[in-house]
């Protein structure tokens, strides 16, 4: 499984970089978020158990995950052009 993730994940930036050729990176940004959201909610759903945080977890987890997600996203959109 290892294997095939990384495999995905490389042909991921040869995909984005030819893509990039056509479209503004936002808009890439703005049609990949909700997509990976809807997927990564369909697995989550399908698992079973719940992945909620505790009440208290909830802000701490909230800041690092917009700015890691965000962050790095951003920034790699930027930067690949």
């Amino acid at each position: 499984m290892l294997l095939v993730t990384g495999l995905l994940w490389g042909l991921n930036w040869t995909a984005v970089k030819f893509i990039m050729s056509e479209l503004p990176p936002f808009t890439i940004r703005a049609v990949a978020f909700p997509l990976a959201a809807a997927f990564l909610l369909i697995i989550a759903v399908a698992q079973g158990p719940s992945l909620r945080p505790a009440r208290t977890e909830r802000i701490p987890l909230l800041i690092p995950s917009c700015l890691l997600i965000f962050g790095f996203n951003l920034l790699t959109s930027l930067g690949q052009p």
